[in-house]
């Protein structure tokens, strides 16, 4: 049976290390750039290649830093070198809302337990878009309709 819910993730990259330490592979199915430059991505978790979870985060990362900390009369050139050179102070993925899963038990069982917190330079910028963002509170409804077509048990 497919359950449709939501986890509180702060670290991205945290959580896919900690499913991997329990034998789950994370897929990147798609992932596109909004225009306030943050992300969102559908991943597809496998454990013996069976698909046993389909994630959808709306996050904010390394990138979103690199072009906050640009003045507003960036020239092209300066938002380039920015995205660029944004990885080499490390790469965080911070979720700016609930991670939304359609997922079989299994999953369910492995996750229940996670916490975790934000990467330490990605607070500042957490403060900052959810001080500025729509949310995507119709993302809910899209996993739903999506969760009636999935069997993933």
């Amino acid at each position: 049976m497919a359950i449709l819910s939501f986890i509180h993730i702060c670290d991205l990259n945290k959580f896919a290390s900690y499913l991997n330490k329990y034998g789950v592979d994370i897929e990147e199915y798609n992932h596109t750039i909004f225009h306030d430059s943050s992300e969102f991505a559908m991943f597809i978790c496998k454990k013996n290649s069976r698909t046993i979870a389909y994630l959808a985060a709306h996050y904010i990362d390394a990138h979103y830093a690199a072009l906050a900390n640009l003045s507003e009369g960036a020239s092209d050139t300066d938002i380039i070198e920015a995205l660029i050179n944004a990885e080499k102070g490390g790469m965080w993925r911070a979720p700016v809302e609930p991670v939304i899963y359609i997922a079989s038990d299994e999953f369910v069982k492995i996750i229940k337990n996670y916490s975790d917190s934000f990467p330490e330079n990605a607070v500042v910028y957490i403060n900052q878009y959810r001080g500025e963002a729509v949310l995507l509170r119709s993302l809910v409804d899209s996993m739903t309709v999506l969760a009636k077509y999935l069997d993933l048990d």
